[in-house]
């Protein structure tokens, strides 16, 4: 007998129907798309059947067959035509219309009882019922009526092309239009028609049970053994498959070869000769260590990637910046007050319809009289887009004297007309509006001191710069990151630091001295070919920061680390860990005296650090570099660099001192120690999960408090908004948050204050908030460390975490808002390190990162259209092939997405960005400010959001 399955397979090719057993027919349906007709049994229990004889005439000689495979075999012999039987089916097609066409020309003389509609998934557990009342005898009689008055089933839909159902159409045939036998001996033969066939795999589709042979190949690729790949790996590759089948599909059209790179060419392409792709010019330096043996280090170094940037029309105008003097406004690092003073990030020219006006030059002004002339002293913008140069007034006299104003000015650079003859200065005098005295020191030097960025043209470039005399002058500045990671899927072991393994006495410093070189060699200016100005350029690139947790910047300032007694690398600050060495809120709160970089400089050629550092008046008396925690390191090398300050350049880090600082200090004394009821911890968790549908925030909070231990800083940024919200509100009375509840509202005020990109007016007045709000929140962490009953705590007002937040203020008056030098970016580019070190072998990880990172790098420049020198002094780009097809192609924004890192982005999750342009939404709290209020006091309201 035939199982369930049977049935199932062949669903799509004959249909049945079975009455009731006691008579009564099923209730009629509405006929669906596709549905085969068939006549009504005549007798209880009685199976249909009856197939169609549709489609067997010969459309070469017309004559009639009972089965499809005798006409199959008949075209074979007698017509020669050897296909396979779908090609069959064609010959039959025209006969399969015609008698459909016949059955629904018949459909109106057909009673509407004797119709049914076959649904084999609900009739398929009657057909296995057999009526126990109905004789053989009566079903193979009434067959045989039905046979003589011609009143077979109507099979129109044979056009299916399976192999297995053919056969089991032409067994049901022949065992339906048999008279002589019964319902056993139809079964019997159909069941031996079917298992008469040795090979079965004959009738399995070709490819079965893939849909095709390309997804057997992409299945074997993605699950045929233990090399994973992930589904944005996947995604890639089969995006890249389409776009070469594409090139393929064009290249046969055009009859172009078409062939496909090696495996070579695409992994060592760098060490062929014949190669024309563009390489990195990486710098290999090998290592000596502490076992006798060396290690090679590759490194990708600034010089050279500025050098690339400069050459890429994507990027050569957004890396040239000029300091931005908007008054009391901090909207961009050009803003700060390092870019806006220091020597070496001043533009000392600038060129205005191809004459060029530089520092120290007098020019004549347009529109303006013969007796006043203008000293120029550098270049900037205003509201980063009018450009005006600063410099001085010069009044002349009738005797051929000049006054120079002591005040300076800044006037639009559209004023500029061309530059005078500089007059001597024993003629000229500096003046105010109420004394004249000879010439100040800064007017003579910018009357007799040619600029240290002026350089001449050489040969080789004079006909690039249009015969100009000097190289234009470009300042990009740079800031460094460094930090260690884990060679493994978890960070707390295999630690690798800038991508070397720290072992055998080689260290991330190690690398300093190549890094520092190379810096100091962008501070003197370095020549490089500019695709804005379409020449060689002279760019300087001076250092503005460096990003770093604290006890790497502890290790990059030769300071000890933070548990010492003087741990901070800003001030003299004396720390003690134990509550009984507390001191009074001012000692925490007030300035301490600074480190210099003078003592800085002072304490690095010591070896025993028994110097004594100058104009230190401490306790005890003891001024010695060792005693202050200075030590000697590798890392002394940094004071070499002009552009570098160790206690003004190594800002503080608000994701390691504040959110992995504070906030997981007072989030761990929350949850372990000071909720220790489980029901209080419970009731919070579900405050907490209500958040999840908030509308107001951009992430949400779903981590579980129990794993505190384990949050990122994002954890902690979501919890810090919304936690101090429900301890005032949700837990208001409850005796044993009254000492910590206070601590979460000042730090809930001081991240609302930090977590800004831009301050657009009152900067002053945003820089003293700050301030209060870091000695509001370090006063109340001294109430609570003072009042702390839990066991063991360590005085967080102590830390050195806390200290620092006490010099946010200064960098943010250097620098700008605290999120232009936080490290959460650069953090999150570990995780591509870390990727790149699972699939090497660990052998030489500087090598082969630095080899990974210089391909993308010099891909991107490729693609963007970017040049490079070649023989002779000619620079070359990439084909008018390459170009075509990223500027033509339908897809090139997925293009880029898909295969240059669009799919993980590379930024920060502060989302400050979307929040500005985004309309409120309802349910959530405003800001809201009256501007027309009457007489009313115009103030702010903290409103609801509703759009009724």
């Amino acid at each position: 007998m035939y199982s369930k399955f049977d049935f199932l397979s062949i669903e799509s090719t004959f249909t049945f129907t079975l009455t009731n057993i006691n008579g009564f027919k099923k209730k009629r349906k509405k006929y669906a798309s596709g549905r085969v007709l068939v006549s009504t049994p005549r007798q209880p229990g009685q199976y249909n059947f009856s197939l169609a004889e549709a489609g067997k005439i010969c459309t070469h000689c017309e004559k009639d067959f009972k089965s499809l495979w005798n006409l199959k075999r008949h075209l074979e012999e007698y017509h020669h035509i050897h296909e396979i039987l779908s090609n069959v089916e064609a010959y039959v097609g025209a006969a399969l219309q015609n008698q459909l066409n016949m059955d629904q020309s018949n459909k109106d003389s057909i009673s509407k009882n004797e119709i049914f509609e076959s649904d084999l998934d609900e009739d398929i557990t009657e057909f296995n019922v057999i009526d126990s009342d109905v004789s053989d005898t009566e079903i193979s009689d009434e067959s045989e009526n039905e046979n003589d008055n011609g009143k077979n089933g109507n099979f129109a839909d044979l056009d299916t092309g399976n192999y297995l159902y053919e056969a089991i159409l032409s067994s049901m045939t022949t065992s339906a239009e048999s008279i002589s036998l019964s319902v056993e001996e139809d079964v019997n033969v159909f069941a031996n028609g079917v298992l008469s066939f040795e090979n079965l795999e004959s009738f399995v589709p070709k490819n079965y049970p893939f849909k095709n042979l390309q997804t057997m190949i992409m299945l074997a690729l993605i699950d045929g053994d233990n090399d994973m790949l992930s589904r944005r790996i996947i995604k890639k590759i089969l995006f890249a498959m389409n776009l070469v089948l594409k090139l393929q599909e064009e290249a046969i059209n055009t009859k172009i070869p078409f062939t496909l790179p090696r495996f070579d060419a695409l992994l060592n392409f760098q060490k062929r000769k014949k190669s024309t792709m563009l390489v990195f010019k990486s710098k290999i330096v090998k290592f000596d260590l502490s076992d006798g043996t060396q290690m090679e280090v590759c490194f990708n170094l600034p010089s050279e990637h500025l050098k690339l940037l400069a050459a890429n029309p994507k990027t050569s105008k957004k890396i040239f910046l000029l300091p931005d003097r908007t008054p009391d406004q901090a909207v961009c690092l050009q803003q700060g007050e390092k870019w806006r003073t220091h020597p070496l990030f001043q533009r000392p020219m600038w060129t205005i319809d191809n004459i060029d006006f530089w520092h120290g030059d007098v020019v004549k002004l347009k529109a303006d009289q013969n007796n006043v002339c203008f000293l120029i002293e550098s270049f900037h913008t205003i509201k980063n887009s009018y450009i005006f140069c600063c410099g001085y007034n010069i009044w002349s006299s009738g005797a051929g004297k000049f006054g120079i104003e002591i005040t300076c000015s800044d006037i639009p650079i559209e004023r500029l007309d061309s530059v005078l003859p500089t007059p001597s200065s024993s003629l000229c005098y500096s003046i105010s509006p109420t004394t004249v005295s000879s010439l100040i020191s800064l007017h003579s030097s910018l009357l007799g001191i040619s600029h240290f960025m002026r350089r001449h043209v050489s040969e080789e470039h004079r006909v690039q710069s249009n015969h100009r005399l000097f190289y234009r002058v470009a300042i990009s500045p740079i800031s460094l990151f460094t930090d260690d990671t884990s060679g493994n899927t978890t960070v707390q072991s295999n630690p690798y630091e800038c991508g070397i393994r720290k072992k055998k006495g080689v260290t991330g410093a190690s690398m300093l001295p190549t890094i520092v070189k190379d810096v100091q060699l962008m501070e003197g200016g370095i020549l490089m070919y500019s695709h804005e100005y379409k020449e060689f350029i002279l760019a300087y690139a001076p250092l503005v920061w460096i990003e770093a947790d604290m006890p790497c910047h502890s290790m990059l300032c030769d300071i000890l680390g933070p548990t010492s007694l003087y741990p901070c690398r800003i001030c003299y600050v004396e720390l003690q860990r134990k509550v009984e060495n507390l001191k009074d809120e001012d000692y925490y709160t007030k300035r301490h005296k600074n480190r210099t970089k003078q003592h800085y400089i002072a304490a690095a050629p010591s070896l025993d650090k028994l110097i004594v550092i100058p104009d230190i008046s401490l306790i005890y008396d003891k001024h010695t570099a060792e005693f202050l925690r200075f030590k000697n390191t590798i890392t002394h090398i940094l004071l070499d660099l002009q552009s570098f300050d160790p206690l003004q350049d190594t800002p503080v880090e608000i994701l390691h001192v504040i959110l992995l600082g504070i906030a997981e200090y007072l989030i761990n004394d929350l949850v372990n120690s000071v909720l220790v009821k489980k029901d209080e911890l419970r009731q919070l968790m579900g405050y907490l999960k209500n958040y999840e549908q908030s509308k107001g925030m951009s992430q949400k909070f779903t981590r579980l408090l129990s794993g505190c231990g384990s949050y990122l800083g994002r954890d902690y940024k979501c919890l810090i908004q919304i936690l101090l919200v429900i301890l005032v509100i949700k837990f208001t009375g409850n005796p044993v948050l009254k000492n910590i509840t206070p601590c979460f509202i000042q730090l809930g005020q001081l991240c609302s204050l930090v977590f800004v990109r831009a301050i657009e007016s009152d900067l002053e007045t945003y820089i003293h908030e700050v301030d209060t709000a870091v000695k509001g929140l370090i006063k109340q962490l001294l109430v609570y460390d003072k009042n702390c009953e839990l066991n063991g705590h360590n005085p967080y007002t102590s830390k050195l975490k806390a200290q620092l937040l006490t010099h946010l203020p200064d960098n943010i008056r250097r620098f700008g808002t605290p999120l232009h030098f936080e490290m959460e970016k650069g953090e999150q580019f570990n995780k591509h390190i870390r990727e790149h070190l699972f699939h090497t072998n660990k052998l030489n990880t500087s090598k082969d990162i630095g080899l990974k990172f210089a391909k993308q790098t010099m891909m991107r420049h490729i693609l963007d259209g970017g040049s490079w020198p070649i023989e002779n002094g000619l620079r070359l780009s990439c084909g008018k092939g390459v170009k075509a097809y990223i500027d033509n192609t339908a897809s090139v924004h997925k293009f880029w997405n898909s295969l240059f890192g669009g799919s993980r982005e590379f930024a920060d999750n502060n989302n400050d960005g979307s929040i500005v342009n985004s309309e409120l939404c309802d349910d959530t709290f405003a800001l809201f400010m009256l501007m027309h209020s009457g007489s009313q006091t115009i103030h702010p309201i903290i409103g609801k959001v509703s759009s009724f």
